[in-house]
């Protein structure tokens, strides 16, 4: 991993099915900002069934109407590689972070936002 990758500026990451939905990459984790029209819970729909899809297995869950949080770990890795979506809900609209591995990587995290946003329509 590329100690760049922590560092505490914040990296613009265009994110979607036409790139233009943008994510903000800092300490490891990936911010984005939805709209209003979005609920809490739809995303974090979104992200469990990401999580499925990709291999994981979701180890804890916690969903309310203002925030919660979803985290899956891979199976047969050794300790297993966990991701980790927290979403907060707000006047804006819910924001989501997408972490995956100890330290976040980038592109796994993309990867892995990429699926939500598809399964979001977005």
């Amino acid at each position: 991993m590329a100690l760049g990758q922590l560092s505490c500026e914040s990296r613009p990451i265009p994110l979607g099915q036409q790139g233009d939905v943008r994510g903000d990459f800092t300490f490891g984790t990936l911010t984005v900002q939805f709209d209003r029209d979005l609920t809490v819970m739809a995303v974090l729909s979104a992200a469990e069934n990401a999580l499925i899809r990709r291999g994981f297995t979701v180890t804890n869950r916690f969903g309310a109407e203002d925030r919660g949080r979803v985290v899956g770990r891979y199976p047969s890795a050794a300790g297993g590689e966990a991701a980790e979506i927290w979403v907060q809900g707000d006047l804006q609209g819910p924001t989501m972070q997408v972490k995956v591995g100890m330290l976040g990587e980038l592109g796994a995290s993309r990867d892995l936002a990429n699926d939500i946003l598809i399964l979001l329509g977005r």
